[in-house]
C-alpha cells in the first residue's frame, strides 16, 4: 500500500512539477511561432518580471512549509501571511513596471502575467499543505490541471486570433476557475483546518522565513541577471534569441526537480538517523543532475539547431557556444536548488542568505559588464560562472555539517 502511494505521489508530483516548469517555456514557444522573435523578446522579459513578483508572493514560505512535517505552524499562519504577501506582490509588480520603464506591449504583458502568477502564488499555500500531509498526488494534480488547462486555453485563443492580450485574459480566467476545483475544493475536505486570519502567527512565520525570502529573491536575480542585462544593452530580438537558447537549461532544472521534492522527507530522516545514508542519497542526486546535463549537452551540440527550428521555427545556428554554456549553467543551477533544499531542511537560512547575497551582487556586475562588452555570449558565461561558485559555496557548507 505504501509503495502504491509512493508511486502515485511520484507520478502526480512529476506531472505537476513538470507542468509548472514547462508553462513559461510553452508560452514563449507559442508566442515565438505565431508572433515572431521580436514580440517574443518583449513577452519573455515581461514573463521574467512577473516571475520575479511571484517570488515576492510566496515570500520564501513555500519551501519552509513543505518541510514543516511536524506542523510547527498552523495553516492559518501560512494563509494569513500569503494574503499579505500577495498584496505586496501586486505593489511590487507596479513598481517594477515603472522602474524598468516598460510601456506598450511590455507593460500590458507584464500586468497580465502578474495576475496569472498571483493566482499561482495564492494556490501554492494550499498545495503546500497537501505536501505536508504527504498527499503529493493532490499537490501534483492541482499544479498539473490548473496550468495545463490554462495553457491549453491560451494556445487555443492565440492560434485563432494571434492576439496575445486576449489569450492572456483567457489564461487568467481559466486558471482561476480550475484553481477552485483542484486546490480549494480538495483543501476544504480537511475539516480540521479552520482557516482564519492570524496576524501574530503570520509575523512569526514571516520572521523565520525572511532569510529564505531574501534568498529566493536573490536566486531569481542571479537567474535573470543576463536577461535584464540584455534588456538594457541589446534589442528585443536578442532578448527573444536568448529566451530560445535558454530553454535546454530550464529542461535540466525541470527534470532534476522531479526527483528532488519527493525525497525531501528521506533527506530529513537520514540527516537525523543515518548520515551515511544521507551521503548516499545526495551522491545519487548529484549523479542524476550530471547525467541529465551531459545528455542534453550532447544532444543539443549535434542536433540543437534542428530541434530549435522544429520547436520555435527559428534558426539559432550562430549561438551554439552560448547554448553549451547555458546548458552547463543549468546543471549547476540544479545542483544549487538541491543544495538549497538540504540547507533549508537543516534550517541554515542565514548561511543560505549570505551565499546568495554575495553571488547575486557578483552575478549582476559580471553579467552587465559581459553583455555590454560581448553580447549574448557574455550573459551565458556570466550565468555559468555565477552558479559554479554558488554550488561550491553551498556544497562546502553541507560537507561541514556532515563532518560534524
Amino acid at each position: 500500500m505504501k509503495e502504491t502511494n509512493f508511486k502515485k505521489n511520484f507520478i502526480w508530483n512529476t506531472l505537476g512539477s513538470g507542468m509548472f516548469a514547462a508553462t513559461s517555456v510553452i508560452l514563449v514557444i507559442i508566442v515565438t511561432r505565431i508572433n515572431g522573435v521580436t514580440i517574443a523578446g518583449q513577452f519573455s522579459i515581461s514573463q521574467t518580471t512577473a516571475q520575479l513578483t511571484y517570488f515576492v508572493g510566496i515570500f520564501g514560505v513555500s519551501n519552509y512549509q513543505i518541510t514543516d512535517f511536524s506542523f510547527k505552524h498552523t495553516f492559518s499562519h501560512y494563509f494569513t501571511l500569503r494574503v499579505l504577501t500577495c498584496l505586496l506582490m501586486i505593489v511590487t509588480g507596479v513598481l517594477l513596471v515603472l522602474l524598468l520603464g516598460f510601456n506598450g506591449n511590455k507593460a500590458i504583458f507584464t500586468y497580465f502575467l502578474i495576475a496569472f502568477m498571483l493566482i499561482n502564488a495564492f494556490s501554492d499555500v494550499m498545495q503546500s499543505f497537501f505536501f505536508q500531509k504527504n498527499r503529493l498526488d493532490l499537490y501534483g494534480k492541482a499544479q498539473f490541471f490548473r496550468l495545463s488547462i490554462s495553457v491549453f486555453c491560451f494556445i487555443a485563443i492565440i492560434s485563432f486570433t494571434k492576439n496575445i492580450n486576449l489569450s492572456l485574459a483567457f489564461l487568467i480566467i481559466s486558471n482561476l476557475i480550475v484553481t477552485y476545483f483542484f486546490a480549494i475544493m480538495p483543501f476544504n475536505k480537511y475539516k480540521e483546518q479552520k482557516v482564519s486570519l492570524n496576524i501574530k502567527g503570520a509575523k512569526i512565520v514571516a520572521k523565520e522565513c525572511l532569510p529564505l525570502f531574501i534568498t529566493t529573491l536573490l536566486m531569481q536575480i542571479i537567474l535573470f541577471s543576463p536577461r535584464y542585462a540584455i534588456e538594457f544593452f541589446l534589442t528585443d530580438k536578442m532578448q527573444g534569441y536568448f529566451g530560445i537558447i535558454f530553454m535546454p537549461a530550464m529542461m535540466i532544472c525541470l527534470f532534476s526537480t522531479f526527483v528532488f521534492k519527493p525525497i525531501l522527507k528521506r533527506f530529513s530522516e537520514s540527516l537525523k538517523k543515518d548520515i551515511n545514508r544521507f551521503k548516499k542519497i545526495l551522491f545519487n542526486q548529484i549523479l542524476i543532475v550530471f547525467g541529465i546535463s551531459m545528455f542534453l549537452l550532447i544532444v543539443f551540440y549535434f542536433f540543437g539547431n534542428q530541434i530549435f527550428k522544429f520547436v520555435y521555427n527559428v534558426d539559432i545556428s550562430k549561438f551554439k557556444l552560448e547554448q553549451m554554456l547555458l546548458i552547463l549553467g543549468g546543471g549547476f543551477y540544479s545542483l544549487c536548488i538541491l543544495f538549497y533544499y538540504i540547507l533549508v531542511i537543516l534550517r541554515k537560512q542565514k548561511v543560505i542568505m549570505i551565499n546568495y547575497i554575495i553571488i547575486s551582487i557578483f552575478s549582476l556586475v559580471i553579467c552587465f559588464f559581459a553583455v555590454k562588452l560581448l553580447g549574448i555570449i557574455g550573459g551565458a558565461a556570466g550565468f555559468l560562472i555565477s552558479y559554479i561558485i554558488l554550488s561550491l559555496l553551498s556544497f562546502l557548507e553541507i560537507c561541514r555539517y556532515a563532518r560534524n
